[in-house]
């Protein structure tokens, strides 16, 4: 893999109080689409979006992006977050969430570069 990129720093990820995370994390949450998967920021950060994943049994995780390789860290109950550009679109000059995979190294050192079911919406 190749060097992990920096996103700035003053970049802060689409808040989720820690009750939701926490259902969330257990499986106990009505509507997981609206947790996990990647979120556009808004107002200042709307150039950003926040990629949530759940990976409990993990100890890394990097969002892969046809732009750059952004580490998440680990934020609640095995639920990893990430803030990456988001893609602007000439056109209509609105902002999108790129296409993206998932880079896992597992507490027993497995690793997987999978999708991320949440990445798509229901």
């Amino acid at each position: 893999m190749s060097t992990v990129t920096n996103i700035n720093e003053d970049a802060v990820a689409v808040p989720v109080r820690q009750d939701v995370l926490a259902a969330v994390s257990n499986a106990e949450y009505y509507n997981p689409h609206e947790v996990l998967g990647g979120h556009l920021g808004t107002g200042k950060g709307a150039d950003t979006v926040t990629v949530r994943v759940l990976r409990p049994m993990a100890k890394k995780v990097v969002i892969l992006t046809k732009n750059g390789e952004y580490e998440a860290k680990h934020e609640y109950n095995g639920i990893f977050t990430a803030v990456i550009p988001a893609v602007k679109h000439t056109k209509t000059k609105s902002w999108s969430v790129p296409s993206y995979r998932v880079y896992t190294v597992e507490i027993d050192g497995s690793e997987s570069t999978d999708d991320d079911s949440y990445r798509y919406l229901p």
